[in-house]
């Protein structure tokens, strides 16, 4: 509908056939979106850059996720090359640049898809990379008041921890605790990779694991929904953007630990989801982000993950470009909304259309 001159007129688009339509069980047993998927990695590959990066760390994770999930062979060269670029970046950072430059994104995505990569290849000069992502997790991650910035106390007074259980196990944006402090979204990635690193043979303290855990299920709701942080907001019945939600599920899905806590809080998360699967484009910070998590931890529960899809198939037609790409708007919370926001869309839209194959850890691939 569009309205001229104050007259409320129909316009019919004509988006043509040449994909066809979503089959009923897409995006598995779907020709289109194998099609649109083939597209997609082709896509992501002709933007890697000479030095070996997709971009900034979204694109990093996702896009290297998509082409590991393809299970396609001759996406791993890419994929390695990534990897060592990213490891030699890490090196080459200095302690000033770490505790400013939004670090353990780069950490935990960095090592989320060298797991991966590992549990595929078992290529050895992965696991030093993954020990000394691990020390340098272990150097972020929040446990002790003495870790507090100083400045805390003037830049965020209202987030000062007010003893040590607070925020206690979390991981915020750099080492320790400044600004606001530890926040669910990277505290869930901080488990999830500790969870995958364990799975590549990596030893991880378990106090510290449990420590991220318990950070999750404190700030997460009677419903199974996962708040901002470590204290829970709201009523027993609200809800918002699930990404952090999602990132939270596959974190206790991938644990290690044999005891079926770990599984039945996941699935708490992946039911959460099926329930709300409107929230799926609308999430906090980096939209597509959000969007890859929640589809994950749905997919643990194959009902929730049907739900997910078949409420949001518009989403999937309409952010559809004419060159095969995707691309989306920003949202109400919006961050990384630029220039790159086609490859962002992109890459995560491959990566949720891999997520049924199977082929990666965090998509259900059976473990040694």
């Amino acid at each position: 509908m569009v309205k001229r001159g104050g007259e409320t007129i129909d316009v019919e688009l004509d988006i043509g056939k040449r994909y066809g339509s979503y089959a009923a069980t897409y995006p598995a047993a779907c020709p289109k979106s194998e099609k649109i998927l083939g597209e997609l990695l082709d896509y992501i590959s002709k933007q890697q850059e000479e030095n070996g990066s997709f971009g900034d760390p979204v694109h990093n994770a996702f896009a290297a996720l998509a082409l590991l999930g393809s299970g396609e062979r001759k996406y791993l060269s890419p994929v390695e090359r990534n990897l060592r670029h990213l490891c030699e970046s890490i090196k080459a950072t200095d302690e000033g640049t770490r505790q400013a430059g939004l670090m353990n994104w780069t950490y935990m995505g960095t090592a989320i898809v060298l797991s991966e990569y590992y549990l595929i290849t078992k290529k050895s000069w992965v696991v030093p990379e993954l020990e000394r992502i691990r020390d340098l997790l272990y150097e972020g991650q929040y446990l002790d008041m003495s870790q507090i910035n100083p400045k805390v106390k003037e830049s965020h007074p209202d987030s000062y921890p007010t003893g040590p259980k607070q925020s206690h196990g979390g991981w915020g944006h750099n080492p320790g605790f400044e600004g606001y402090g530890p926040i669910a979204m990277i505290t869930a990635q901080g488990a999830l990779t500790y969870s995958l690193m364990q799975h590549c043979g990596i030893e991880i303290d378990r106090k510290r694991h449990d420590a991220a855990y318990a950070f999750l299920k404190r700030g997460t709701g009677e419903n199974g929904y996962l708040w901002y942080g470590d204290a829970r907001g709201g009523g027993p019945h609200d809800w918002a953007d699930m990404g952090r939600t999602g990132a939270a599920g596959i974190a206790f899905f991938a644990s290690p630990y044999p005891e079926n806590s770990y599984r039945g809080q996941a699935l708490r998360y992946s039911d959460i989801i099926g329930k709300h699967p409107q929230s799926f484009p609308d999430t906090h910070g980096s939209p597509p982000m959000g969007m890859a998590y929640e589809a994950l931890a749905a997919h643990i529960e194959p009902k929730n993950f049907r739900k997910l899809m078949d409420a949001n198939r518009w989403w999937f037609t309409m952010a559809q470009c004419g060159d095969g790409t995707f691309y989306y708007q920003p949202n109400r919370d919006n961050a990384g909304y630029d220039s790159s926001a086609r490859m962002t869309a992109s890459s995560v839209v491959a990566f949720i259309f891999t997520i049924p194959k199977g082929n990666l850890a965090v998509t259900g691939k059976a473990l040694p």
